[in-house]
């Protein structure tokens, strides 16, 4: 019983010394963007991915003081503003509470989707996280919309429509 016991521990053993080696010697191209198959090529590496963030970019074309829609409704009120990039708009929308500001911001061509992101703050001890809170005391939430989605494509063209004007939605 105990060399059955020993023999199947040192077979564990020698399995995961076996595979520890054989990561070891394959990480290179286990783990370089190169190896992955095609069908994921359209993610986008660290260093080369566009940066996609919610301050002020490009020229300013729009602010909007309120928008009525119900997901962007908050106790202390939200805005948003439209800027004018190389190529493509943008649309940053931000939210604020008592212990919480989002920002959502959208990139569009052509008024089509390309990319959105919302991001939530707040601090772990309930207070509004505003400037002088420092960013140690911050917490956040970030959430990438798939802008391939029919249904966030159509959210999107309402928004559109309703709170830009015709003459911005042809600059974009």
């Amino acid at each position: 019983m105990k060399k059955l016991l020993f023999s199947f521990l040192a077979g564990i053993v020698c399995g995961v010394t076996i595979l520890y080696i054989t990561l070891l010697v394959s990480a290179d191209t286990v783990t370089t963007l190169a190896a992955i198959p095609h069908k994921l090529s359209s993610f986008h590496s660290p260093s080369t991915a566009p940066q996609y963030t919610h301050k002020a970019q490009g020229k300013k074309i729009q602010h909007i003081e309120y928008l009525e829609e119900d997901e962007f409704k908050s106790a202390e009120g939200n805005k948003a503003d439209l800027y004018q990039l190389t190529g493509m708009c943008k649309l940053t929308i931000g939210i604020y509470g008592e212990t919480i500001y989002s920002y959502r911001t959208a990139y569009f061509q052509k008024n089509r989707l390309i990319h959105m992101l919302e991001t939530d703050y707040r601090t772990s001890y309930g207070q509004f996280p505003d400037q002088e809170v420092p960013e140690s005391k911050r917490i956040y939430q970030e959430v990438v919309f798939n802008p391939n989605s029919q249904l966030v494509q159509d959210e999107f063209s309402t928004l559109l429509s309703k709170y830009i004007t015709l003459e911005n939605q042809k600059k974009c």
